[in-house]
C-alpha cells in the first residue's frame, strides 16, 4: 500500500482499479482508505487510459448522485466506454 497519493492531474492520475490482496478477496484495496482520508474525490485512469472520477466517501457519493449537471447518459461527452 502506498504511503501517499501523488498529486493528481490527468498525466499522473493513479491507475484504477487498484490491485487487491488476493488472500482476502472480500476486503477492498487499501488505497481506498488513503483516498477517503486524503483525496475523497480524485481523478483516476481506467485500464484503457480514459480518465474518470473516483468518489470514496458516502456523503460525497450522495451529493454527486443528486447533482443535475452529472449524467449517466452514454451519449454524453466523457462517458466511460468499453474498448
Amino acid at each position: 500500500m502506498p504511503d501517499a497519493i501523488p498529486a493528481c492531474c490527468p498525466a499522473h492520475a493513479p491507475a484504477y482499479p487498484f490491485a487487491r490482496d488476493r488472500s482476502h478477496p472480500l476486503d477492498p484495496a487499501g488505497e481506498f482508505a488513503i483516498f477517503r482520508q486524503e483525496r475523497p474525490v480524485a481523478q483516476v485512469t481506467l485500464w484503457n487510459g480514459q480518465p474518470c472520477w473516483l468518489v470514496t466517501r458516502y456523503a460525497d457519493v450522495q451529493e454527486a448522485l443528486n447533482e443535475p449537471t452529472l449524467s449517466s447518459v452514454p451519449a454524453n461527452p466523457g462517458y466511460p466506454t468499453l474498448s
